[in-house]
């Protein structure tokens, strides 16, 4: 039963990271805030959490969304949003400033 139900959250996890990719590839930027509230109206608090910063992506759904978009999304920190990679950023980071 304990697979069983680890198998069934691994599947709604990558079903939420499909949420935050889907959300890129409409607006091109999307911010923390948007994208927790994407998570949260599509599949519920489940994946949500809160820490210092305010309301935040549960760490599987960020590592199966890393997983399918390492090479051409990157986490610009300053801004607190996602976007695609640029043609002068550093192709060995998923970081960047801006």
């Amino acid at each position: 039963m304990l697979n069983k139900n680890y198998q069934a959250k691994a599947n709604r996890a990558w079903s939420a990271a499909v949420t935050l990719r889907e959300l890129i590839n409409d607006k091109s930027k999307l911010y923390q805030n948007e994208a927790v509230e994407a998570i949260r109206a599509s599949h519920g608090d489940e994946f949500i959490y809160q820490n210092q910063n305010g309301p935040a992506i549960d760490r599987h759904v960020l590592g199966d969304f890393e997983m399918f978009t390492q090479d051409e999304i990157v986490w610009a920190k300053a801004g607190q949003y996602w976007r695609y990679r640029r043609e002068n950023d550093p192709t060995d980071r998923r970081e960047v400033r801006f």
